[in-house]
């Protein structure tokens, strides 16, 4: 029995190592990380975590005003912080801050084991699972840059694995205070770990009174230390370029009215149901047909959601993922920052669901394609049909998307040797208390070029309200901002850029906006970039 034990633990390193494989060599490949930027939050960690490196407190060092950064909380950025410490030359210590969040992904995927195994999958179909989790586009993704969703997920996994054994008869009180502490250092990488906290609400309903307070007791300083710090450090204004990036529930509260709820959560409720399917199908076409079998994997993963709690009850992944689902609903996203990312905790969740309604669906296909009866041979063959083609569009989906991420990743390169000599025209030509509107570029502007800027953000009132017309508007007064934040100059780019408050459409007028300027003059132009500088 030892020796058998042995093998199977060999054999899940083997395992492991087979299926880290495809996220392993993109990572090698863009160790250099040129597409940091591309989804603007990484940028900000990144020069926060600069800012706790050289003792400057938890700033961001980008901005003009050098702002304390009280809107994302400190735990990722001050691990990233040791990589400044270990490498301070920038860009040389990218490959080093590349490899700190890639190394979280083995740890995610053997917790996401774990996970299946408390849901009651085997060995092999946990593995199996465990292989779809690592070619899964969100997952490679969240391992290539500097984003905080791995190492979130991995602290909820962890807390909420100890949640559910403190919750069994004669487990150690002990483990309920571990898995609220550990429930604290995830609040303190992402403000989406408030979710965890139902969980002590949770024991006192279950009539486990001691676990609800030691969970309470693990996670509320955690809780009440970065709250109160972020409320004493926060910079007073109403400004929502500034709040946008400082203050997330302020800069919320002054975008909606109380008018906007019904529609906010509306939109919100439609665009997570999709994404619950956008979690498994990214590379499927935002057509009719794409939105369609999205919605066909949402509803799948939902019914096998409710059957596999029925089976091993809610508590406690089911009520995380309600709570986080909850949490979600309460507040906006932007055009270029989906649900699907902001529902990268509970992927694993989601994919137990899904897998196990796809087993049931199966099972029900056999017995039908085995029975005598004509119809049911018919309705058998018309559902192994429609199986098929999501199959056949899962597979496309993922390859699609290993396709795509080199070339994409590629371009990005080409994108950031532009910004570097523009960074460094603007540093030789311009003097040191210039400052830059970038292209949602800002902070890795001031990284090469030495200069303090910002850039521009569209409220996200006028996305819910489909207000194109107040878009355009806002995008008119360009130059107004400009001279209203005493930005010299500007740099525009001609790529696609993601993670924006733009679409496609705001883009290209935007980029028309300022072609046509006359205020605005061509300083240095150098492939898709162009410095303009203001008259």
């Amino acid at each position: 029995m030892a020796s058998a034990g042995l093998a199977r633990r060999f054999l899940s390193v083997g395992l492991l190592l087979v299926i880290l494989s495809p996220a392993a060599y993109v990572a090698w490949q863009f160790r250099d990380m040129p597409h940091l930027g591309y989804r603007w939050d990484d940028s900000i960690y990144w020069v926060c975590a600069k800012s706790l490196a050289e003792g400057n407190g938890y700033r961001i060092l980008s901005l003009p005003e050098q702002p304390y950064q009280t809107k994302y909380p400190p735990l990722f950025p001050w691990l990233l912080s040791l990589v400044w410490r270990f490498r301070p030359d920038f860009p040389k210590n990218l490959p080093w801050a590349m490899l700190l969040v890639w190394l979280m992904l083995p740890v995610y995927l053997l917790l996401a084991r774990r996970l299946f195994s408390e849901l009651g999958f085997g060995w092999g179909y946990g593995w199996i699972l465990c292989a779809l989790l690592a070619l899964n586009p969100w997952v490679v993704l969240n391992s290539l840059g500097l984003m905080s969703e791995v190492l979130f997920s991995c602290l909820a996994l962890v807390s909420l694995i100890l949640a559910a054994h403190a919750g069994k008869p004669n487990s150690g009180l002990w483990r309920a205070l571990l898995a609220g502490s550990v429930a604290g250092a995830a609040y303190l990488t992402k403000s989406s770990g408030l979710a965890l906290l139902f969980l002590a609400a949770c024991y006192w309903f279950r009539r486990q009174r001691k676990q609800a307070v030691l969970f309470a007791v693990g996670m509320l300083p955690a809780l009440v230390s970065w709250t109160l710090w972020a409320k004493t450090h926060q910079i007073s204004t109403t400004d929502l370029n500034l709040l946008y990036y400082t203050d997330y529930i302020r800069f919320h509260l002054l975008s909606f009215s109380w008018g906007d709820v019904p529609l906010l959560i509306w939109k919100n409720l439609t665009s997570i149901f999709v994404s619950i399917g956008g979690l498994h199908l990214m590379g499927v076409a935002t057509s009719f047909w794409g939105e369609s079998f999205r919605a066909v994997v949402a509803v799948a993963s939902i019914v096998g959601l409710v059957g596999l709690f029925k089976r091993v009850g809610m508590f406690p992944y089911g009520w995380f993922l309600v709570a986080h689902l909850l949490l979600l609903l309460a507040f906006h996203v932007l055009p270029g920052d989906p649900h699907e990312r902001h529902m990268f905790p509970v992927l694993a969740i989601m994919l137990a669901g899904l897998s196990l309604a796809v087993c049931q669906t199966v099972r029900g296909l056999g017995k039908l394609l085995r029975a005598s009866g004509v119809g049911q041979l018919a309705l058998g063959g018309l559902l192994s049909a429609g199986l098929g083609c999501l199959a056949w569009v899962f597979v496309l989906s993922n390859s699609w998307f290993l396709y795509h991420l080199p070339t994409s990743l590629a371009t990005t390169r080409e994108s950031l040797a532009e910004i570097r000599a523009a960074g460094a025209w603007i540093s030789r030509n311009t003097p040191a208390d210039a400052q830059v509107l970038w292209e949602y570029r800002d902070v890795i502007g001031y990284f090469y070029s030495s200069r303090k800027g910002r850039s521009m953000f569209i409220p996200p009132k006028l996305h819910y309200h489909n207000d194109r017309e107040g878009t355009f508007r806002l995008m008119a007064s360009l130059v107004d901002f400009m001279r209203a934040y005493h930005l010299r100059y500007l740099v525009v780019q001609r790529y696609e850029v993601t993670g924006t408050s733009l679409d496609r459409e705001g883009l290209r007028y935007a980029r028309k906006i300022v072609a046509t300027s006359p205020e605005l003059r061509v300083a240095f132009r150098v492939g898709r970039t162009t410095v303009y500088a203001l008259k």
